[in-house]
């Protein structure tokens, strides 16, 4: 189960969440470390995605939120074992999952097209 920004994000794209990132960094980070996002979502944002080796143009190695902004994904993943899959609850479980992560989606979304 994943939300947020696919991978091969556009440069465009990539411009405005950084930028996003950069001016409301405590709204990111408040949505990433919600209660429930992490409930349904335990490994936080997905950091092993690919990633610039350097700082995106226009921003500080000294940026506290550079380890974010060197991102070209920005998702949640949680991953689900065979036994957990053919559960009976397990379609509730992404439901609830989906639900716990649209804040997050929706913040994506405000960067994106705002």
């Amino acid at each position: 189960m994943a939300a947020g920004r696919a991978l091969h994000a556009y440069p465009a794209e990539l411009t405005a969440i950084r930028q996003e990132i950069h001016y409301n960094g405590a709204s990111f980070h408040q949505q990433l470390t919600h209660p429930l996002v992490l409930q349904h979502f335990p490994g936080g944002l997905d950091m092993g995605v690919p990633q610039l080796t350097r700082p995106p143009r226009g921003y500080l190695a000294t940026d506290p939120d550079l380890p974010w902004l060197k991102l070209k994904s920005f998702g949640v993943v949680q991953l689900f074992r065979d036994g957990e899959v053919l559960a009976p609850d397990f379609i509730d479980r992404v439901v609830a999952g989906m639900q716990a992560a649209r804040p997050w989606v929706s913040w994506l979304n405000e960067a994106l097209y705002d």
